[in-house]
């Protein structure tokens, strides 16, 4: 019986699928937390005649939309 489970193919999908959905669940899981980010871009326009340069600032705040996610993954990480 052990021989069989350790050459199964069948299982180690299944472990390999286990594995994909608990760490999506994990991922979902952080990103419920503050996830700022900063971003610097530059943009010439008109031929070079004009140059654009800018700061974008993003702020992610946690909030209860994001757990239904991280609920529905973990469900499907304990299934597999």
């Amino acid at each position: 019986m052990e021989s069989v489970l350790a050459h199964s193919h069948e299982l180690a999908r299944a472990r390999r699928e286990a594995e994909a959905l608990d760490a999506e669940a994990r991922r979902f899981a952080s990103r419920r937390g503050v996830d700022p980010s900063l971003g610097v871009f530059y943009r010439d326009e008109l031929g070079g005649a004009e140059c654009v340069m800018g700061l974008s600032v993003g702020l992610t705040l946690p909030g209860s939309a994001r757990r239904p996610e991280q609920q529905a993954a973990e469900q499907l990480a304990l299934r597999a």
